[in-house]
């Protein structure tokens, strides 16, 4: 007949030890926190101005390759303009600010100056 092996004895556990770690988990595998988003405001001082950088990036997006990059752009500015508490007195004012460059500065002052943007107008006249 076979003896038995003895059965195993309990583990002991060290009365001092900490419990096991649980593995971190990497940077990829963290769960993404996402932004507070704060509202988007719909009126203010420049919401005109905004509006039209809003359609410009329209048309840039619409019209395709490296358009979009100048669509990217308006939008962004869009997004600035909405962002100032104060009106827009001049493109100069607001040069200073991220993503507002000299052909923005231009368009600005025209509409500040004519009541449009010439670029605009030719978009909505299928010029361009």
């Amino acid at each position: 007949s076979v003896a038995a092996a003895p059965a195993a004895a309990p583990a002991q556990k060290k009365p001092d030890s900490p419990p096991p770690r649980k593995p971190e988990k990497r940077a990829a595998e963290q769960p993404k926190k996402q932004a507070a988003k704060s509202p988007k405001k719909t009126s203010g001082p420049n919401e005109e101005l905004a509006k039209l950088f809003d359609e410009l990036s329209s048309f840039e997006f619409k019209k395709g390759g490296t358009s979009k990059f100048a669509g990217v752009a308006y939008k962004s500015v869009a997004g600035t303009l909405r962002g100032l508490d104060e009106k827009v007195i001049s493109g100069k004012s607001i040069a200073h600010l991220k993503g507002v460059g000299k052909e923005t500065v231009k368009k600005i002052d025209q509409y500040i100056e004519t009541g449009s943007i010439e670029r605009l107008e030719k978009y909505r006249n299928g010029e361009d």
